[in-house]
């Protein structure tokens, strides 16, 4: 089966249209699957070194949290998990949170898991609206469209025990937007990204805190070359942070 991370977009009547459909867990599972290999291909502290992926800039070294950046070598090489990304390279960002100012899981889990999209055209300056065009399953896979038309996917994971505290379960979810073919609106530019947010908790041996991981393949659409929107990508990913962190804890 393909990777269902794909740049191409999928059409809407081709997706499982309810929870009920023989296929809609295998569905969900392939993407949770891919999602999950994608974001464990990337270079870490324990595995620095990839040969699908080079490590950018710091970005966000005054604020809340370091962003540190990573983006595929080549589009030729796509790293596991991802689907056809029709000559764009895959860009990364991992913040880790810890302290006393820094989010809890439980804040990260109502603005990133619950209403994503909503709550994005709240922290996010050039989101300006967010609107559902199918729900297939409430809170969980759903159609959004804004300047991009896509198929949100937010699951919780299963946990993962502690190496630290046999009575802890680390908890961790995943938020998933593929691409889907839908009518562009009057006086919109068409783009298309596809992405995976994984978001968990980190062992007090592996120092403790949240760590947010983005991954996205994207394609601005319209006039913008490919070369600038691919430059400017990891600048771009990391600003999101600060900014989702600025607006939990306004909240």
């Amino acid at each position: 089966m393909a990777s269902p991370l794909s740049l191409t977009p999928a059409r809407l009547e081709t997706v499982p249209q309810s929870s009920a459909d023989p296929s809609y867990q295998a569905y969900v599972d392939a993407a949770v699957s891919a999602a999950r290999d994608l974001v464990t291909s990337l270079p870490s502290p324990t595995s620095p070194t990839s040969d699908r992926w080079a490590t950018g800039k710091t970005f966000q070294t005054g604020g809340p949290a370091p962003v540190h950046t990573y983006s595929t070598r080549s589009a030729a090489r796509l790293p596991p998990g991802s689907g056809e990304t029709e000559g764009y390279r895959w860009h990364a960002r991992r913040s880790v949170h810890r302290g006393e100012n820094a989010p809890s899981y439980e804040a990260f889990e109502r603005g990133l898991l619950r209403d994503h999209s909503v709550n994005e055209a709240k922290y996010i300056e050039s989101c300006t609206e967010a609107r559902k065009i199918k729900v297939i399953e409430e809170a969980e896979l759903e159609g959004d469209n804004r300047d991009f038309t896509f198929l949100l996917l937010t699951t919780p994971l299963p946990s993962r025990p502690s190496a630290s505290d046999s009575t802890r379960a680390l908890r961790s979810f995943v938020v998933i937007s593929i691409p889907v073919e839908h009518p562009s609106e009057k006086g919109y530019v068409r783009g298309r990204y596809v992405s995976v947010e994984h978001i968990q908790e980190l062992d007090e041996a592996e120092g403790g805190g949240i760590e947010w991981i983005m991954a996205v393949s994207s394609s601005a659409g319209g006039m913008v070359p490919k070369l600038i929107s691919e430059k400017v990508m990891p600048s771009k990913i990391s600003e999101d942070v600060p900014s989702f962190i600025e607006w939990v804890q306004k909240q």
